[in-house]
């Protein structure tokens, strides 16, 4: 993960004035709390309107960030969120609140929207809640003891790739996957599933 500016955006950073300014994306990957299998990728940015960022279409959903360091403790990052359609609420409801998911803070400049992110970091949702469509999520570092040994893992039914990343290879329209054969068939990138139909059930 990148976590360091390039010397554009430092530039941008630095001035005391300019017309353009730095978006805040975030990528929730929602997954199940026991297994952690991937159930789909969210890609928001705050905004007011849909954006394409990194050749990824992020849809608007303005959102607060906030750091929070207290001495002697880890750094925690909260987001509040309007949820005016209830689509995240949605997810929490059915996935314990979204404690659990991967939720990647993604910083991109401007000028600079179809290059990878100036910045991105990992966090986990440690804690959350809804009251009247706001979302409040606690975010802190990834348990590295909940990632996958060995990394790469082989499923018939299942595959293991994120939707739409690099290895995925998808770049249409469909907005989302169910991560299975007959699915990626109907996206028509049968050819780049993430599975083994020939491996036989245990």
């Amino acid at each position: 993960m990148s976590t360091s500016f390039s010397l554009g955006s430092i530039e941008a950073k630095n001035l005391i004035a300019s017309d353009t300014t730095f978006l805040v994306a975030i990528e929730v990957h929602v997954r199940e709390l026991n297994s952690l299998v991937p159930i789909e990728i969210l890609h928001l940015v705050s905004n007011n309107e849909d954006m394409t960022l990194d050749g990824i279409q992020y849809t608007a959903f303005p959102f607060k960030a906030n750091f929070t360091y207290e001495a002697g403790a880890q750094a925690n990052m909260s987001i509040s969120a309007q949820d005016v359609s209830g689509d995240l609420q949605a997810r929490m409801q059915q996935y314990n609140g979204g404690v659990g998911f991967l939720v990647i803070l993604k910083i991109f400049h401007q000028d600079s929207i179809n290059s990878p992110a100036d910045f991105s970091e990992q966090f986990m949702v440690v804690s959350s809640s809804s009251n009247d469509y706001v979302v409040n999520w606690t975010l802190g570092s990834e348990n590295l003891l909940d990632r996958n040994f060995p990394a790469r893992r082989q499923y018939r039914d299942r595959c293991s790739f994120s939707y739409k990343s690099a290895d995925c290879g998808y770049v249409g329209a469909m907005p989302a996957c169910k991560y299975d054969y007959d699915d990626c068939v109907a996206h028509g990138n049968a050819s780049n599933y993430g599975g083994y139909p020939g491996l036989r059930n245990a």
